[in-house]
């Protein structure tokens, strides 16, 4: 670990946990925080904490979606914007569902007014990736893609979709070139 950065965001199983500012490291205030990394900027956000039109982080969100002048912008959060999930949000397979966390919706509005790209979060243990979406619509020029990556400490749900491949899931590594 002393070679190789690690960015960490607080989820729903830390709860603001002492142990967690003990053995990570973000820049202050710790529980939300940006970074850039060559043409990227990464916004790391807890949504443990309120994320509604003027919470700190809120504000302080778009402050930092205003002035940043990266070629790609990336968020970073536990809860799902969109997810098309069976226990927490209505299952999409069999009829309506919440599509996410409708507690984030003050995000999705910030992304897409300041041209974020890709929005990573967890909180449920699948994969899914959206096409871009922008108005809660497919907008391949203008939308934001959403991609929930699963695993964290958890298995991943098994599904007819999700076969058992027997491979590692516990993490997603993005490279930026």
């Amino acid at each position: 670990m002393s070679h190789v950065p690690i960015y960490t965001i607080l989820g729903n199983h830390e709860g603001d946990s002492k142990y967690y500012y003990q053995y990570m490291a973000n820049p202050e205030p710790e529980y939300y925080y940006t970074f850039t990394y060559g043409n990227a900027q990464f916004f790391m956000i807890d949504t443990d904490r309120k994320v509604n039109t003027g919470s700190k982080q809120y504000e302080w969100l778009e402050e930092e979606l205003k002035k940043s002048q990266a070629t790609w912008k990336f968020a970073v959060h536990h809860h799902p914007p969109y997810s098309s999930d069976e226990s927490d949000y209505g299952d999409a397979y069999r009829g309506p569902s919440e599509r996410g966390d409708k507690s984030l919706q003050p995000l999705v509005k910030l992304y897409e007014k300041y041209g974020l790209d890709i929005c990573f979060y967890g909180h449920i243990h699948d994969y899914e990736r959206t096409w871009p979406i922008k108005d809660n619509k497919v907008n391949r020029e203008e939308g934001v893609i959403y991609i929930q990556t699963g695993g964290g400490p958890a298995e991943l749900l098994k599904t007819m979709y999700l076969p058992d491949h027997g491979l590692p899931e516990k993490y997603i590594v993005i490279i930026i070139s």
